[in-house]
């Protein structure tokens, strides 16, 4: 499947749907995708809290235990 590597969205739900059918290796990579899209909206707009906390939800989803609860910690400080 070819997705446009300009759509995080697209890498969401396609790891969404590989952790429904137990996948995780694969979803975890999807989710990674993903990560670097929204890193490049928050590189545009570090103050942007929102996405903060949706970098935080998916790099939780993915596995990424450590990352997740370090954007958790950035966005507690801000607010």
């Amino acid at each position: 499947m070819d997705l446009d590597p300009k759509d995080a969205n697209a890498y969401t739900n396609l790891g969404n749907a590989l952790a429904d059918q137990g996948r995780y290796l694969e979803a975890r990579r999807q989710y990674e995708k993903e990560l670097v899209h929204l890193q490049a909206l928050l590189d545009m707009e570090p103050g942007n809290v929102q996405v903060k906390a949706l970098m935080a939800q998916e790099a939780l989803k993915g596995g990424m235990l450590e990352k997740g609860t370090a954007l958790l910690a950035e966005i507690e400080t801000e607010v």
